[in-house]
């Protein structure tokens, strides 16, 4: 499928075409359905009516803390260490569920693959001997 704005714009770039003087169109972004609903929810939140005493008893039961930009992240190497020992023990557990069949097809390919290039090897010995004697 072809778009005849694609190629324009790729014989402009192969033209080396000056775009600084190209005005550009902006497309404003349509509002979703989601956002409609965000929208319609913050409106009548914001229409309802707030009562000084439920503030008051709202402050006293809720400890919420709130993220500062400031607050610093305490390194901890114990966690790391933890993580790390973990994540072997979980890649150990997958590397031991090879079955008999695939364990020895690898030993096979392995073992064929060393040997041929044991003959490369051999016979390329043998053809330098050849070129110096």
């Amino acid at each position: 499928m072809e778009d005849e704005r694609v190629n324009l714009i790729l014989d402009r770039i192969r033209d080396k075409f000056d775009w600084r003087n190209t005005e550009w169109p902006v497309i404003e972004p349509e509002e979703t359905e989601i956002e409609e609903a965000v929208t319609k929810d913050i409106d009548a939140e914001a229409g309802k009516s707030v009562d000084d005493t439920d503030v008051v008893a709202d402050e006293e039961t809720s400890s919420v803390e709130v993220p500062g930009k400031g607050k610093r992240k305490v390194h901890d190497e114990g966690a790391e260490t933890k993580k790390k020992k973990l994540l072997c023990k979980r890649s150990a557990g997958k590397k031991q569920s090879m079955d008999r069949e695939t364990k020895s097809f690898i030993e096979g390919l392995i073992h064929t693959s060393v040997t041929s290039l044991g003959d490369m090897l051999s016979t390329q010995m043998g053809n330098m001997e050849m070129m110096f004697t």
